[in-house]
Protein backbone atom coordinates (compact mmCIF):
# COMPACT_ATOMS: atom_id res chain seq x y z
CA UNK A 1 0.00 0.00 0.00
CA UNK A 2 1.30 3.33 -0.76
CA UNK A 3 1.35 6.48 1.34
CA UNK A 4 -1.02 8.39 -0.71
CA UNK A 5 -3.52 5.03 -0.02
CA UNK A 6 -2.66 4.76 3.66
CA UNK A 7 -3.77 8.82 3.85
CA UNK A 8 -6.99 8.52 2.12
CA UNK A 9 -7.43 5.44 4.19
CA UNK A 10 -6.86 6.91 7.02
CA UNK A 11 -8.58 10.06 6.13
CA UNK A 12 -11.91 7.89 5.28
CA UNK A 13 -11.77 5.87 8.65
CA UNK A 14 -11.00 9.40 10.94
CA UNK A 15 -14.30 11.27 8.79
CA UNK A 16 -16.27 8.06 9.81
CA UNK A 17 -15.73 8.45 13.23
CA UNK A 18 -16.33 11.93 13.35
CA UNK A 19 -12.87 13.50 13.94
CA UNK A 20 -12.54 17.28 13.08
CA UNK A 21 -10.48 17.79 9.72
CA UNK A 22 -7.72 20.11 11.77
CA UNK A 23 -7.08 16.78 13.32
CA UNK A 24 -7.18 14.66 10.20
CA UNK A 25 -4.38 17.26 9.11
CA UNK A 26 -2.18 17.08 12.36
CA UNK A 27 -2.63 13.07 11.82
CA UNK A 28 -1.52 13.37 8.15
CA UNK A 29 1.53 15.25 9.22
CA UNK A 30 2.57 13.00 12.19
CA UNK A 31 2.21 10.26 9.77
CA UNK A 32 3.96 11.87 6.94
CA UNK A 33 6.65 12.39 9.83
CA UNK A 34 7.24 9.28 10.52
CA UNK A 35 7.29 7.51 6.96
CA UNK A 36 9.71 10.01 6.07
CA UNK A 37 11.97 8.93 8.49
CA UNK A 38 11.57 5.84 7.73
CA UNK A 39 12.17 6.58 3.92
CA UNK A 40 15.65 8.34 5.07
CA UNK A 41 16.63 5.68 7.30
CA UNK A 42 16.61 3.19 4.50
CA UNK A 43 18.22 5.53 2.22
CA UNK A 44 20.56 6.59 4.88
CA UNK A 45 21.73 2.67 5.69
CA UNK A 46 21.61 1.82 2.09
CA UNK A 47 23.75 4.85 1.92
CA UNK A 48 26.29 4.13 4.55
CA UNK A 49 26.61 0.06 3.49
CA UNK A 50 27.55 1.16 -0.16
CA UNK A 51 30.03 3.49 1.07
CA UNK A 52 31.80 1.17 3.51
CA UNK A 53 31.84 -1.46 0.35
CA UNK A 54 33.63 1.36 -1.45
CA UNK A 55 35.99 1.88 0.82
CA UNK A 56 36.50 -1.40 1.84
CA UNK A 57 37.04 -2.21 -1.99
CA UNK A 58 39.43 1.45 -2.45
CA UNK A 59 41.58 -0.08 1.25
CA UNK A 60 42.07 -3.47 -0.81
CA UNK A 61 43.35 -1.76 -4.13
CA UNK A 62 45.13 1.33 -1.91
CA UNK A 63 46.97 -1.91 -0.33
CA UNK A 64 47.79 -3.90 -3.57
CA UNK A 65 49.07 -1.01 -5.13
CA UNK A 66 51.41 -0.08 -2.33
CA UNK A 67 52.93 -3.52 -2.44
CA UNK A 68 53.61 -3.57 -5.81
CA UNK A 69 55.33 0.10 -5.74
CA UNK A 70 57.27 -1.48 -2.10
CA UNK A 71 57.98 -4.81 -4.54
CA UNK A 72 59.26 -2.68 -7.06
CA UNK A 73 61.51 0.66 -4.63
CA UNK A 74 63.22 -3.02 -3.38
CA UNK A 75 64.00 -3.91 -6.75
CA UNK A 76 65.02 -0.81 -7.92
CA UNK A 77 66.98 0.25 -5.27
CA UNK A 78 69.02 -3.62 -5.08
CA UNK A 79 69.58 -2.42 -9.01
CA UNK A 80 71.07 0.86 -8.00
CA UNK A 81 73.06 -0.70 -5.37
CA UNK A 82 74.76 -3.23 -7.76
CA UNK A 83 75.36 -0.75 -10.19
CA UNK A 84 76.75 1.83 -7.99
CA UNK A 85 78.89 -1.25 -6.19
CA UNK A 86 80.09 -2.65 -9.80
CA UNK A 87 80.87 1.19 -10.49
CA UNK A 88 82.86 1.92 -7.05
CA UNK A 89 84.78 -1.76 -7.58
CA UNK A 90 85.85 -0.74 -11.23
CA UNK A 91 87.20 2.65 -9.80
CA UNK A 92 89.14 1.26 -7.21
CA UNK A 93 90.41 -1.41 -9.29
CA UNK A 94 91.71 1.14 -12.07
CA UNK A 95 92.93 3.51 -9.74
CA UNK A 96 95.51 0.62 -8.06
CA UNK A 97 96.27 -0.27 -11.74
CA UNK A 98 97.19 3.35 -12.41
CA UNK A 99 99.30 3.60 -8.87
CA UNK A 100 101.54 0.13 -9.38
CA UNK A 101 101.95 1.48 -13.02
CA UNK A 102 103.07 4.43 -12.00
CA UNK A 103 105.87 2.90 -10.08
CA UNK A 104 106.83 0.73 -12.27
CA UNK A 105 107.02 2.95 -15.40
CA UNK A 106 110.20 4.84 -14.26
CA UNK A 107 111.70 1.82 -12.90
CA UNK A 108 111.74 0.43 -16.41
CA UNK A 109 112.84 3.45 -18.05
CA UNK A 110 115.34 3.53 -15.77
CA UNK A 111 116.21 0.15 -16.54
CA UNK A 112 116.53 0.42 -20.28
CA UNK A 113 119.08 3.68 -20.15
CA UNK A 114 121.51 1.10 -17.66
CA UNK A 115 121.40 -1.25 -20.34
CA UNK A 116 123.24 0.53 -23.43
CA UNK A 117 122.99 3.66 -23.34
CA UNK A 118 125.06 4.28 -19.66
CA UNK A 119 127.56 3.24 -20.98
CA UNK A 120 127.99 5.93 -24.02
CA UNK A 121 130.40 8.35 -21.76
CA UNK A 122 132.86 5.49 -21.28
CA UNK A 123 133.41 6.03 -25.13
CA UNK A 124 135.94 5.39 -26.91
CA UNK A 125 137.41 3.68 -23.42
CA UNK A 126 134.80 1.10 -23.89
CA UNK A 127 136.36 -1.50 -25.18
CA UNK A 128 137.37 -2.41 -21.90
CA UNK A 129 135.60 -5.49 -21.65
CA UNK A 130 136.58 -6.87 -18.59
CA UNK A 131 134.40 -10.18 -16.56
CA UNK A 132 133.43 -7.09 -14.47
CA UNK A 133 131.61 -5.21 -16.81
CA UNK A 134 130.14 -8.28 -18.61
CA UNK A 135 128.59 -9.09 -15.28
CA UNK A 136 127.08 -5.89 -14.85
CA UNK A 137 125.83 -5.93 -18.17
CA UNK A 138 124.48 -8.88 -17.37
CA UNK A 139 122.55 -7.96 -14.26
CA UNK A 140 121.10 -4.96 -15.94
CA UNK A 141 119.60 -7.20 -18.79
CA UNK A 142 117.92 -9.17 -15.68
CA UNK A 143 116.46 -6.41 -13.91
CA UNK A 144 115.06 -5.12 -17.06
CA UNK A 145 113.70 -8.27 -18.53
CA UNK A 146 111.81 -8.97 -15.13
CA UNK A 147 110.42 -5.34 -15.05
CA UNK A 148 109.20 -5.69 -18.34
CA UNK A 149 107.43 -9.27 -18.18
CA UNK A 150 106.21 -7.56 -14.79
CA UNK A 151 104.63 -4.52 -17.54
CA UNK A 152 103.94 -6.81 -19.58
CA UNK A 153 101.39 -9.03 -16.70
CA UNK A 154 100.56 -5.55 -15.57
CA UNK A 155 98.83 -4.80 -18.75
CA UNK A 156 97.50 -7.88 -19.29
CA UNK A 157 95.61 -8.22 -15.47
CA UNK A 158 94.44 -4.71 -15.47
CA UNK A 159 93.81 -3.82 -19.50
CA UNK A 160 90.01 -4.02 -19.20
CA UNK A 161 90.07 -1.32 -16.65
CA UNK A 162 92.37 1.07 -18.02
CA UNK A 163 91.43 3.85 -19.67
CA UNK A 164 92.06 3.30 -23.90
CA UNK A 165 94.95 6.02 -24.90
CA UNK A 166 96.72 4.65 -21.36
CA UNK A 167 96.44 0.65 -22.45
CA UNK A 168 98.10 1.86 -26.13
CA UNK A 169 100.92 3.65 -24.61
CA UNK A 170 101.53 0.95 -22.08
CA UNK A 171 101.43 -1.49 -25.13
CA UNK A 172 103.86 0.60 -26.83
CA UNK A 173 106.57 1.09 -24.09
CA UNK A 174 106.44 -2.79 -23.12
CA UNK A 175 107.32 -2.90 -26.82
CA UNK A 176 109.94 -0.57 -26.92
CA UNK A 177 111.79 -2.35 -23.57
CA UNK A 178 111.18 -5.70 -25.56
CA UNK A 179 113.25 -4.33 -28.44
CA UNK A 180 116.20 -3.65 -26.17
CA UNK A 181 115.92 -7.24 -24.95
CA UNK A 182 116.44 -8.34 -28.03
CA UNK A 183 118.98 -6.41 -29.57
CA UNK A 184 120.91 -6.09 -26.21
CA UNK A 185 122.01 -10.14 -25.30
CA UNK A 186 122.53 -10.82 -22.10
CA UNK A 187 125.95 -12.56 -23.51
CA UNK A 188 127.54 -9.83 -25.59
CA UNK A 189 129.01 -7.25 -24.57
CA UNK A 190 129.93 -5.28 -28.31
CA UNK A 191 132.46 -2.42 -28.12
CA UNK A 192 131.05 -0.61 -30.75
CA UNK A 193 129.58 3.28 -30.23
CA UNK A 194 126.83 1.65 -32.44
CA UNK A 195 125.67 -0.72 -29.79
CA UNK A 196 125.37 2.06 -27.89
CA UNK A 197 123.63 4.49 -29.30
CA UNK A 198 121.09 2.53 -30.72
CA UNK A 199 120.36 1.58 -26.85
CA UNK A 200 120.03 5.54 -26.18
CA UNK A 201 117.81 5.73 -29.26
CA UNK A 202 115.24 2.90 -27.44
CA UNK A 203 115.87 5.05 -24.11
CA UNK A 204 115.01 7.99 -25.79
CA UNK A 205 112.12 6.63 -27.19
CA UNK A 206 110.95 4.78 -24.23
CA UNK A 207 111.83 8.05 -22.09
CA UNK A 208 108.95 10.19 -24.10
CA UNK A 209 106.42 7.24 -23.99
CA UNK A 210 107.18 7.93 -20.28
CA UNK A 211 106.41 11.06 -20.04
CA UNK A 212 102.89 10.67 -22.28
CA UNK A 213 102.13 7.90 -19.73
CA UNK A 214 102.44 10.05 -16.78
CA UNK A 215 100.61 12.57 -17.62
CA UNK A 216 97.99 10.07 -18.99
CA UNK A 217 97.79 8.91 -15.66
CA UNK A 218 97.46 12.16 -13.52
CA UNK A 219 94.67 13.41 -15.14
CA UNK A 220 92.96 9.70 -15.02
CA UNK A 221 93.87 9.43 -11.04
CA UNK A 222 92.45 13.55 -10.79
CA UNK A 223 89.17 11.85 -12.68
CA UNK A 224 89.22 8.74 -10.92
CA UNK A 225 89.31 11.00 -7.55
CA UNK A 226 86.03 13.07 -8.89
CA UNK A 227 84.16 10.26 -9.52
CA UNK A 228 85.41 8.18 -6.31
CA UNK A 229 83.88 11.49 -4.74
CA UNK A 230 80.82 11.91 -6.55
CA UNK A 231 80.11 8.28 -5.63
CA UNK A 232 80.51 8.37 -2.01
CA UNK A 233 78.54 11.81 -1.79
CA UNK A 234 75.56 9.77 -3.00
Amino acid sequence: MSITEIFTTAGAILASIGIGGGTVAALSNWLGKVWAERLMEKERSEHNRVLESDRAKYAKELEALKSSFEKTHRRLQNELDKTLFGHQLTVQTEFDAMKEIWKMIPRIRTACYMLRASYIPLLPGIDDSGSALVFKHSERYLELSELSKLLDVTVETYGPFMAPEIHVRLSEAALIARSELIEAGPLSFPNVPEWCEAGKKNSLELNAKTIEIQELIRARLEELSRLESDGNSE
